[in-house]
């Protein structure tokens, strides 16, 4: 590549390469890649997509397997052109018809089976994909209840997936024990991601033998703060009480050559075949043309001669009447009906369609070049887009009212929870902390999947739009809406939130206008939205799922501020005595059970166990757990359980959310999401005697 044809600010860099050497002696390049042929888009100097292989190019087949397909989107007066991957990958880890002895896990639709069989009584199925998304493992791990037995399979597990370079796909089912937290096979399920506390409580499957499930892969950027270079999403019947599986859209990595997991949930499955994450990858996907637009039932037909002939005249019936605008709304439309369709005004697009069947057929008009049937059959054709374009404009509005807009009121009263939990937290601070505006969708997605089946397909749309306003991807947003790294307070934490997700969801009309730019993405879009407003209830369904993944988000963020994670040895137990250079005492003997989990440091075969301790921190660094009460004791630091057992109980009812009502918050999640994870310093005894070991006992 020749040095000059490098990437640079301002512009964008599209290249491919075959059977060329990218390193050694006599090569000359610029790009970061060691594989002899492939694909990559610069925007700037920032990579945004790249596909690469080994597989040398054909004069008769081209670069199949390291080419690239998406959409740019031009820069705009936010930032940067954007780029979106059009090859995204369906995944499920299960089927809701698998038993305690199958499993099937779905790949684009794709199914790839496993049974049980000679005995065995559970198992783990990998299924590995590679960097096109093709499968290239899938293999069953099975268990039979003898721990000598088990064990091995476990450690050949454990060697498949210890440092993977490919995606990869984990469900255990059936009968599966606990992991030992400090084993081979929870220590590479943490390498690439996934918890060893987890791992390590595995209990009874949910109601198809599901007990646990793993998507993750290497990634240039976004990896879990345990797992340095992997990005995982992971579910356990046991913590999350809904099922153990996964449903995923995946998306390629920018740079690590494999699709990593973008929008996932662990929700009640779907139908065989099927995926609730279909639309955001059509809508994601290449565009169809206008050249098949005529309604036949589910089919979308070329239009005969006759019937082109007959819309020509429509169309410039519809002009000379001034039914619609002569400035295209939609700038790349064909034509200026379908450059209506980026109007959001629901009733505008009524008044069209209703201005439309009152064209009639006109037989003098016509002649001999079409029928009154082609009339009424192109006439029928665009009425039907017209009300589909209405029904997602619709279905759009539906989501931009759970945080609002300029123009509309937020139905999510974000000042209000947070006030409630500031009076229930009792801990006025000032005190700044960073956070990921990006874990409300994630905690409003987690309390779909709890509250009601339902309406998760009406989640994955919302989920998967604001995903792409996060920066989890360079250069898939021009300004990203949603910031991952904001610093709050107690006092602005719920300003914050309504003020970025107002303006992600200003955004949400752009990904309408994408709905309605094609025949194919406007009838998936709209019949997506219809049966998303199926029913008052069901939208009352994702607003209780708002309005408690946004609480959960503020617990966390307003906890932060005065309340961390303390770490202690797992033999100092969940109240250890403690002591600083005056007082003594025990700061978490207030603790609820609910306040505490049992965790593991480290990594390797030394981790060792601990216990994590919410409580308060006054901001001393490891001594911020010893408040002083003046009389040579400890104050209770712990987190009372007045906050403790609701925060952490799981959502029942109808209810909706309040400061004293159960959050269903998940550990060991909501610690790693939300708080500071702090270390206590222990020593060995207490003054001389080794009988009472404790968190800094040199009094």
């Amino acid at each position: 590549m020749p040095q000059n044809f490098g990437p640079q600010a301002g512009r964008v860099t599209i290249c491919a390469w075959g059977s060329t050497s990218l390193t050694g002696p006599n090569a000359i390049s610029w790009l970061p890649f060691s594989e002899t042929n492939g694909s990559a888009i610069f925007i700037g100097t920032t990579l945004v997509a790249s596909n690469r292989s080994n597989n040398n190019w054909q004069p008769f087949t081209g670069n199949p397997t390291s080419s690239l397909q998406g959409w740019l989107k031009p820069a705009s007066p936010d930032g940067d052109a954007t780029w979106v991957d059009s090859s995204m990958v369906q995944a499920k880890t299960r089927r809701s018809t698998d038993t305690e002895t199958t499993n099937t896990m779905e790949i684009d639709g794709t199914a790839y089976e496993q049974t049980l069989s000679g005995g065995a009584t559970g198992g783990f199925h990998l299924v590995g994909l590679d960097h096109t998304g093709s499968v290239v493992t899938n293999q069953l791990y099975p268990l039979t209840g003898n721990a000598a037995n088990d064990t091995a399979t476990e450690n050949n597990l454990a060697t498949a997936i210890t440092k993977p370079t490919f995606t990869t796909l984990l469900q255990a089912f059936g009968k599966v024990a606990a992991l030992p937290g400090n084993g081979n096979l929870a220590n590479a399920i943490e390498a690439i991601g996934g918890r060893a506390d987890v791992v390590d409580r595995f209990g009874p499957g949910d109601a198809t033998g599901g007990v646990y499930s793993l998507i993750g892969a290497p990634t240039s950027g976004r990896a879990n703060a345990w797992s340095p270079g992997y990005r995982a999403e992971e579910a356990s019947f046991e913590r999350t009480g809904t099922t153990g599986t996964l449903t995923s859209l995946l998306v390629r990595d920018p740079s690590a050559n494999d699709y990593i997991p973008f929008a996932t949930d662990s929700a009640t499955l779907d139908p065989n075949g099927s995926n609730r994450y279909s639309l955001m990858a059509q809508v994601s996907g290449p565009a169809t043309s206008w050249n098949q637009w005529i309604r036949n039932g589910q089919q979308l037909l070329a239009p005969t001669t006759a019937q082109n002939a007959a819309y020509n005249d429509l169309l410039t019936q519809v002009t000379n009447e001034g039914f619609v605008p002569n400035q295209m709304l939609c700038p790349a439309a064909p034509d200026v009906i379908r450059g209506f369709y980026c109007t959001t005004a629901q009733s505008d697009l009524g008044d069209l369609a209703t201005n439309i069947l009152t064209l009639d057929f006109d037989a003098g008009t016509a002649g001999s070049r079409y029928t009154a049937a082609d009339w009424t059959t192109v006439r029928n054709s665009i009425v039907y887009e017209i009300n589909d374009t209405a029904a997602i404009r619709a279905g759009i509005a539906r989501y931009q009212m759970l945080f609002g807009t300029a123009s509309v009121s937020a139905a999510v009263n974000a000042p209000a929870l947070a006030d409630a939990i500031k009076s229930q937290v009792g801990k006025a601070t000032e005190v700044a902390t960073q956070t990921n505006l990006g874990n409300v969708m994630s905690a409003i997605t987690a309390m779909g999947s709890a509250l009601d089946p339902a309406i998760n397909p009406a989640l994955t749309f919302l989920s998967g739009a604001f995903a792409f306003e996060q920066d989890l991807l360079p250069n898939s947003s021009p300004s990203p809406a949603i910031q991952d790294a904001v610093t709050v307070t107690q006092d602005t934490a719920a300003t914050t939130v309504v003020n970025q997700y107002q303006a992600a969801s200003e955004d949400l009309s752009d990904w309408g206008d994408v709905m309605v730019s094609d025949p194919a993405k406007l009838r998936a879009g709209a019949a997506y939205m219809k049966a998303d407003d199926a029913s008052t209830g069901d939208q009352r369904a994702v607003l209780r799922a708002a309005e408690f993944g946004t609480q959960q988000y503020l617990w966390g963020t307003i906890l932060a501020s005065a309340y961390s994670a303390w770490v202690v040895p797992a033999n100092l137990g969940t109240s250890p005595f403690c002591a600083n250079s005056s007082s003594i005492g025990s700061p978490w003997e207030n603790l609820s059970s609910t306040g505490s989990w049992p965790s593991t440091a480290g990594s390797g075969p030394g981790r060792s166990s601990t216990n994590w301790l919410l409580g308060f921190d006054n901001q001393s660094g490891q001594w911020g757990w010893a408040n002083n009460d003046g009389k040579g004791g400890l104050n209770d630091a712990g987190l009372p359980g007045t906050i403790s057992d609701p925060l952490f109980g799981r959502v029942t009812g109808s209810g909706g959310p309040s400061a004293t009502a159960d959050a269903g918050a998940i550990m060991p999640y909501f610690a790693l999401d939300y708080l500071p994870i702090k270390s206590v310093p222990v020593a060995s005894k207490f003054q001389t005697n080794p009988a009472m070991p404790g968190c800094q006992p040199q009094y």
